[in-house]
């Protein structure tokens, strides 16, 4: 992530995010410093610790959130063929259903859906959202967002690893599309994710999933199944 989401993330000055880059693990692309939101929760815990706080569940905004109400089965996609981030995200967005603030458009013009598909490639191409070596969380720019008429989420499996281009090689083979009307909840929604994530159990058990309906089910219940 930029360091402008960062200083949402963390509640601190672009200054002292550009003051933190050795401690947040941050890299320099294109002359531009990005985080992964991984590092974040990791300077989180760290600072808890010597703040002698509980450390163990990691607690922050986000973390105990059920995202299941903003899953649709018919979202979820299984053993996606695409291995370059961008073919995935288009073949995902040409199979979903996404509630829209507005109509598809006239014929013969880019829908609805594409500008946000568009919109997320262009976000995409700023700098790669594969924050862990197992999950990317593609997500729209806000020109994008306006264009949604609901938060909602595009669960990808892909049959093998990904290239993001990201700057740590990470090609991972699971994509959360992040289709949030605000970058807070998007914030929140990857806090939760990350949160699942980590504990490994999510990763595990989507890889597994049996069908849509078994991955959807891993995300039933105010903790999503975590076992947290």
């Amino acid at each position: 992530m930029p360091v402008s989401d960062a200083v949402r993330y963390l509640s601190l000055s672009p200054t002292t995010i550009r003051r933190l880059t050795g401690e947040l693990h941050a890299v320099r692309v294109d002359g531009r410093w990005r985080l992964r939101v991984s590092d974040l929760e990791e300077w989180i815990a760290r600072r808890r610790s010597v703040e002698q706080m509980p450390a163990e569940p990691v607690s922050y905004p986000g973390c105990e959130m059920s995202l299941h109400p903003y899953l649709d089965v018919q979202n979820v996609f299984l053993d996606a063929p695409q291995t370059d981030a961008e073919q995935l995200i288009r073949a995902a967005f040409r199979r979903a259903r996404i509630v829209l603030a507005e109509g598809p458009g006239p014929a013969g013009a880019e829908t609805a859906n594409e500008r946000i598909c568009r919109s997320v490639l262009e976000r995409e191409a700023l700098s790669s959202t594969a924050f862990h070596p197992d999950v990317a969380y593609p997500h729209p720019k806000d020109e994008g967002r306006r264009l949604l008429g609901a938060n909602q989420m595009l669960v990808i499996r892909a049959l093998r690893p990904v290239e993001f281009h990201d700057a740590y090689e990470h090609r991972p083979r699971i994509a959360f599309i992040l289709l949030t009307q605000s970058v807070s909840v998007q914030l929140l929604w990857e806090a939760r994710l990350s949160y699942l994530v980590h504990k490994e159990e999510l990763v595990r058990r989507l890889l597994e999933a049996g069908s849509a309906e078994d991955a959807l089910e891993l995300f039933t219940g105010s903790r999503d199944q975590s076992g947290s």
